[in-house]
């Protein structure tokens, strides 16, 4: 097996279940984690019995599965059951083997897949438990914020020399301390943060709350790639340059 691309692109999960229900960012931070891989002929990806917690979505080729019993079955990528994760129950069913002279895949992680199930299952992510004063909906600034947040879409501002320092912290492991100083006291970084955190791509149990939990969950390694990829975002993002102005005056 080897990785033939570091990243697979969005375009791969269209029609994926139930991969569908991942948010355009959450989209992108699972393609920016996740390699496309080739195998051959034969190679045995899944063992019957295995503990590994992760699925497979079949891109090109076909898989034989092979159940305890000796009965089995093929998959190719262009059926209906390539459309969903082969082999997610954890003991794994069956080996799982390469049935043509060119296989192409990813790995996804089953907690993943889990926490997009529930989401279906509650009717897709939404706004809730808000304690909101019903005036506040008369106000247009006031009704595009919740839109953009219901929406998965509200980007806070913050600034570059912020974010400068927190990106010099992060090329230095011995500085996580005070890493998680500095994001803490950025309310626009600490907020995204926490977000990626609490995302279906990232969060395995609880909901984490507060910016230490949220670093460890991620990791070091995969945050200066966030940071760059997700939060820098914000920078360029504004409903006027009043409001640009604004917030650097506050700062």
């Amino acid at each position: 097996m080897k990785y033939i691309d570091y990243c697979i692109s969005p375009e791969l999960l269209n029609g994926l279940f139930p991969l569908g229900y991942l948010t355009d960012n959450e989209r992108e931070l699972l393609c920016s984690k996740t390699p496309k891989i080739r195998a051959r002929l034969g190679e045995r990806l899944i063992a019957i019995g295995s503990t590994d917690d992760r699925a497979i979505y079949l891109l090109k080729g076909k898989l034989k599965l092979k159940a305890k019993d000796g009965h089995s079955h093929v998959i190719s990528a262009d059926s209906e059951d390539a459309k969903r994760a082969i082999s997610h129950l954890v003991p794994h069913w069956y080996d799982v083997s390469c049935a043509s002279a060119t296989v192409e895949f990813f790995w996804i992680d089953n907690f993943v897949l889990e926490n997009l199930l529930k989401r279906q299952n509650r009717g897709g992510e939404e706004v809730q438990n808000l304690d909101i004063d019903s005036s506040l909906f008369r106000h247009k600034l006031f009704q595009r914020i919740y839109h953009d947040l219901s929406e998965d879409k509200l980007a806070l501002p913050t600034l570059p020399e912020v974010l400068s320092h927190i990106m010099s912290l992060v090329e230095d492991h011995d500085q996580i301390k005070n890493l998680i100083g500095i994001v803490s006291a950025d309310p626009a970084i600490s907020a995204a943060v926490v977000k990626i955190a609490n995302s279906a791509v990232y969060r395995k149990n609880e909901i984490v709350c507060t910016v230490k939990d949220a670093v460890e969950l991620i990791g070091i390694d995969e945050l200066k790639e966030i940071l760059l990829n997700n939060v820098t975002r914000s920078l360029h993002y504004s409903y006027s340059p009043e409001i640009v102005t604004r917030v650097q005056a506050v700062w």
